[in-house]
């Protein structure tokens, strides 16, 4: 066994469909399915609801485990239909499924064999998770849901419950061999009083009821519609998200008493019970949880330089000689200076004496309106803020005045960036007050928001962030430069001034592509190109036909793998848009993201060491299935607050000779998430970096 004889555990499930045995399944139940009447089809072009409504009359009707499938293809029709396959007992009487909001339909059925060779795996798994979760042991409390959520952590201060989310993904399928991916998500609920509930509710939205099943875990049970109304217990909802107060749970921690409030500990121990209850159900040899036994660890070979003007990362941050600094804090309309009292000299003075403590050999200058609107002007320009930008009240918000304190102004970061796009520029926040608390409910009104700008000046040499923060902005204001003004990549008579791997002769040759642009290099220079436009998509083609690559060849592999075929034109455009591709000689990879986590190995015990961390340290791959995970390039954290992938080089073309410890060195780069490797290979940060220059 490679890596030291240490497993590395993850998230997923591996199933064996040859080592089945359906025995016990066909002594205990009978498998149902429901062919959904094609009006509901129509259904869904008239209410954007009508999914809810189909799962609300089948939950009002029926307490038995379910899963519902639209693209269900087992009567092997040209066009896939929508069906439900329930789980009912052996000896139970199967009861029509009737629609009202579909003019009372009766839905056909049939009895469907466990071992019928048409009958998916992945909806097996889905009937059968619902029956794990199902209450088996109060027949009055029963009740099936389609979506699983156990209580992760409980906030009674805030009357909230954050909760996994658990679903069931179909990943990889070697004949008789399938993987499937476990994907946890956290999801907030909070408390609603019963007064609060209108008698209609229900109809149209879901409400819950915390509930404890076998083994002790905490899950949230849906109520019934009509059992709403009348329900004594706490009553819970699924809280609305957005970017200020999304469901946040870390995956793991080292803090005592706190490891069984995280998803990686939920997640654990969800797998561990359900696999157990598989193969209770299948046989001990169908289902495992994955282990991985074949990692080795990377060793990059990208060493770092002690120039001077190097940053730690290895960027040649000296080659932007000088950063003007541009005041664009939010300023009293009527005075005409910012709200803060800090003066921008004392900011450029910091600036300047990090520059000279880590020898970057830069100078930090200030400079005025009038000189940047010369559309000449083209040097690096670092823009001081004060505000994130949700302070402010934005066109679709005008009902919503009391949650934007800052709504009588207008946002300084967007009035900047719309009208001045000539020169690198990169904003850097000084304010470290958060005006949103952890409800995502603003910290100040109209009437106090001068205290939000009663902050102290940032102090970089004893806080960490802040200079974290510092070299992150200069690394992306140098690569913006690189970009914008077209800076040769390689420099022979400034050899030093080069940027690691992308310079190297071998680095030169690939090309990538993500949100539609290609990134290429040509003439020593980075150039991009736009594919929603006729020359960017000719130029692809001109490229990848010098490299022994059809173009066509690739969209109908990506299009079949993805079955993308009989998605509609959203869909289809979504999947290309967040694809990432890579291109050399005859060589065609799409980075594939599935849901695969690492997970810590309580296995191995509970306290962090090298068996029960395995995975979560360092660059980790395999040559044979060419997979990699990113973890941290230190020691970890005490909390770890997500978790680490597992990616997978898929490979489309290939001339033999794929190099996938060349990629690696892409991963081990430290200037894109500072300090720390990066989880895609670097190129596609600048194809980010490139698509925010424009936009």
């Amino acid at each position: 066994m490679a890596n030291n004889n240490i497993e590395i555990l993850t998230t997923n499930i591996v199933v064996n469909k040859a080592e089945f045995d359906y025995s016990q399944l066909e002594n205990k139940y009978k498998l149902v399915r429901y062919q959904i009447p094609d009006s509901f089809k129509t259904m869904l072009k008239i209410k954007k609801n009508a999914y809810f409504f189909l799962h609300s009359e089948y939950k009002e009707h029926f307490e038995n485990p379910y899963y519902f499938y639209s693209y269900d293809r087992y009567n092997q029709k040209e066009d896939s239909e929508f069906a439900l396959y329930a789980l009912f007992e052996k000896n139970e009487i199967i009861k029509p499924l009737q629609f009202s909001f579909l003019n009372n339909e009766v839905a056909n059925y049939q009895i469907i064999n466990f071992d019928d060779k048409q009958l998916s795996t992945h909806i097996l798994l889905k009937v059968l998770l619902a029956n794990f979760f199902y209450n088996n042991s109060e027949k009055n409390r029963r009740i099936c849901q389609s979506k699983f959520y156990i209580v992760g952590e409980n906030l009674e201060k805030y009357k909230m419950k954050i909760c996994v989310k658990l679903e069931i993904s179909s990943f990889r399928n070697y004949n008789k061999i399938e993987e499937f991916n476990i994907i946890p998500r956290a999801v907030n609920f909070i408390k609603i009083a019963q007064e609060n509930i209108k008698e209609t509710d229900p109809k149209y939205n879901p409400y819950f009821e915390s509930n404890i099943i076998k083994g002790g875990l905490e899950y949230i049970r849906q109520l019934k519609p009509s059992e709403v109304k009348n329900f004594n217990g706490e009553i819970w909802k699924i809280k609305s998200s957005n970017t200020k107060n999304r469901a946040n749970l870390d995956w793991h921690t080292d803090t005592e008493g706190k490891q069984k409030n995280t998803r990686g500990y939920v997640t654990y121990q969800f797998q561990k019970k359900y696999v157990e209850y598989l193969q209770n159900l299948l046989g001990e040899n169908a289902v495992k949880r994955k282990k991985i036994t074949n990692a080795i660890k990377f060793k990059p070979k990208i060493k770092k330089t002690s120039i001077p003007g190097t940053s730690e990362t290895g960027l040649p941050i000296r080659m932007l000689e000088t950063i003007y600094v541009y005041d664009n804090r939010l300023k009293n309309p009527n005075k005409d200076e910012t709200f803060s009292k800090i003066s921008l000299n004392k900011y450029i003075g910091l600036f300047n004496e990090f520059s000279k403590e880590n020898k970057l050999n830069v100078d930090f200058k200030s400079i005025m309106l009038n000189e940047l609107s010369n559309l000449n002007f083209n040097k690096p320009v670092l823009i001081l803020q004060d505000v994130t930008g949700t302070e402010f009240l934005s066109d679709e918000e005008e009902s919503e005045q009391s949650n934007k304190f800052l709504a009588e102004f207008n946002d300084p970061y967007k009035e900047f960036y719309k009208k001045y796009t000539h020169f690198p520029k990169q904003s850097f926040n000084v304010n470290p007050i958060t005006p949103f608390n952890r409800n995502g409910k603003p910290r100040y009104k109209a009437d106090n928001y001068l205290e939000y700008f009663d902050y102290d000046i940032f102090d970089y040499k004893s806080t960490k962030s802040d200079r974290e923060k510092i070299a992150v902005s200069l690394n992306e204001l140098l690569l913006k430069n690189i970009i914008i003004n077209r800076i040769p990549i390689l420099n022979y008579n400034k050899p030093a001034n080069q940027i690691p791997w992308i310079s190297a002769q071998k680095g030169r040759k690939y090309i990538f592509m993500n949100s539609y642009t290609l990134l290429y290099i040509e003439d020593n220079i980075i150039k991009f190109a736009d594919l929603t436009k006729k020359e960017g998509k000719q130029k692809r083609k001109e490229l990848l036909e010098k490299k022994g690559i059809d173009w066509y060849s690739v969209v109908d592999k990506f299009e079949e793998k993805h079955f993308l075929k009989d998605k509609d034109e959203e869909k289809k455009e979504t999947k290309w848009k967040n694809a990432r591709f890579i291109f050399s000689d005859n060589l065609v990879i799409e980075i594939e993201e599935p849901e695969e986590r690492i997970l810590f190995n309580f296995e191995k015990g509970n306290k962090r060491n090298k068996e029960t961390k395995a995975g979560m340290e360092k660059i980790h791959y395999s040559k044979e299935d060419t997979w990699y995970t990113v973890g941290s390039s230190t020691s970890l954290n005490m909390k770890i607050p997500r978790a680490n992938l597992l990616r997978n080089f898929y490979i489309f073309q290939d001339n033999g000779n794929f190099d996938i410890e060349h990629l690696l060195e892409t991963l081990s780069v430290t200037f894109v998430r500072n300090k720390q490797y990066t989880v895609y290979p670097f190129p596609f940060d600048l194809i980010r970096l490139y698509n925010e220059i424009r936009n």
